[in-house]
């Protein structure tokens, strides 16, 4: 799944193939060893992300039996032209999880964007969960994460009144 999200990122100059395109590719190729793995992979893949830690993030959110999360979610501000990209989102509960990776977050001017970012976004009524790969990778801190999930999108539910 991770490489048929690779494949299908939101990055125009880097995406090599649409999911129609990879179930196309599937299909002309007949049965072969791993057919129905493939295909299976390719149902759970999703168009425009931008990491294989985001990936990985919104396959666990998954497999913990939450509903799946919106990829690269475009939010924008009605106080200014400015929008931006939520890694993965739930939009009608207004959370959202942005994957904290060292590469791209590690610098002061990453660091001033993503707090500028955030900021705005709690301001317009969302809750932004900052996630990073330690966070993922031992069963404490999943189980950690998950709970806070929970306790979010139950809170979420109680104030934007939903059942």
């Amino acid at each position: 799944m991770v490489l048929f999200d690779a494949l299908m990122c939101r990055n125009s100059q880097m995406r090599l193939a649409t999911k129609d395109e990879l179930h196309e590719r599937l299909d002309s190729l007949g049965r072969f060893h791993g057919c129905r793995a493939g295909r299976w992979a390719l149902a759970r893949s999703a168009e425009g992300v931008d990491s294989p830690m985001e990936t990985r993030l919104r396959l666990r959110i998954v497999a913990k039996g939450m509903p799946c999360p919106q990829v690269n979610v475009r939010v924008g501000n009605p106080d200014s032209a400015e929008f931006w990209f939520l890694d993965l989102a739930y939009p009608e509960l207004k959370i959202g999880f942005e994957f904290q990776g060292a590469q791209f977050h590690a610098t002061v001017e990453g660091l001033r964007r993503d707090s500028r970012k955030i900021s705005a976004l709690q301001g317009l009524g969302w809750r932004i969960l900052p996630v990073t790969a330690e966070m993922l990778r031992s069963d404490r801190d999943r189980a950690l994460l998950f709970v806070t999930i929970d306790r979010i999108m139950a809170l979420q539910r109680s104030q934007l009144h939903f059942v």
